[in-house]
């Protein structure tokens, strides 16, 4: 429809205006401030994931708040199902995992501290 408009506006020399549908003030309006921060930058990231994808080992890069208490590291399928988990030795470390009998697919690596999931990466092993 717009690649037709665009040749009538060319051709004839339509005089076209696209019309504005402004939403009401409602409940559903949402402001954003000048101040707004994206999630991309608010996001924290405290470990990488590499290779991925991944055939015969992982590592896990780590770099943690010194805030989190007892920090581990949870690894499921796709599913949801638990793998295997390591537990965090220090702030900062890179824990190699070894693939070799894993199944091909996807997995998630989950760092839980304080309570709650702090950061979720996934990789695929092949």
């Amino acid at each position: 429809m717009a690649y037709a408009r665009n040749i009538l506006i060319v051709a004839d020399g339509l005089d076209y205006k696209e019309s504005y549908i402004i939403p009401e003030e409602t409940e559903k309006t949402i402001i954003i401030n000048d101040d707004w921060i994206e999630p991309a930058q608010a996001k924290e990231s405290w470990f990488t994931l590499y290779p991925n994808p991944a055939n015969n080992y992982l590592a896990v890069e780590y770099k943690l708040n010194i805030l989190f208490s007892n920090p581990i590291f949870i690894i499921r399928n796709i599913k949801g199902q638990s793998i295997t988990g390591f537990e965090a030795q220090g702030n900062k470390g890179i824990k190699i995992i070894d693939l070799q009998n894993w199944d091909a697919g996807t997995y998630i690596v989950s760092l839980k501290s304080n309570g709650g999931i702090i950061q979720s990466e996934k990789f695929t092993k092949y």
